[in-house]
């Protein structure tokens, strides 16, 4: 009788700790989730240069990989849906990169071509983040 006085008080005692595990396990995880830092820039002012502009193409990937990482798909799939989603503000970290280098405006279609130079290092960046993102079960920031 006694043995089963000390399995019932020991089972007890488990599911308490466990408990904890699973509540553990539900919560976000600060060693994944790293927010993105705020910025001086207002997204909505235009970028005074190309550095500006690539902190806000940052941000917004960061953004848009943890906003979307909750979403079924691979990481893959998200961080690509991550980088079209601020493909915008690529484009414009493009155009500044352009105009700084031959001083005039680029055209559609040299905006284009920097955009694929330039997409490989933001899905990269993405992939990173969305991956992060469901291993630290992170919050939207």
């Amino acid at each position: 009788m006694t043995t089963f006085r000390s399995n019932l008080l020991l089972l007890m005692l488990a599911v308490p700790i466990g408990g904890c595990d699973l509540v553990r396990s539900l919560a976000e995880d600060s060693r994944y989730c790293v927010a993105p830092k705020p910025l001086e820039l207002l997204p909505n002012l235009p970028a005074k240069n190309a550095v500006e502009q690539m902190i806000l193409a940052e941000d917004c990937v960061h953004r848009q990989s943890y906003r979307l990482a909750i979403a079924p798909g691979s990481n893959r799939e998200i961080a690509d849906a991550a980088v079209a989603a601020c493909r915008d503000t690529i484009v414009g970290e493009a155009a500044l990169r352009f105009k700084a280098s031959y001083g005039r405006d680029a055209n559609g279609r040299e905006e284009q071509d920097l955009f694929a130079y330039l997409r490989p290092r933001y899905a990269d960046q993405a992939l990173f983040n969305v991956t992060s993102a469901r291993a630290g079960k992170c919050k939207i920031p």
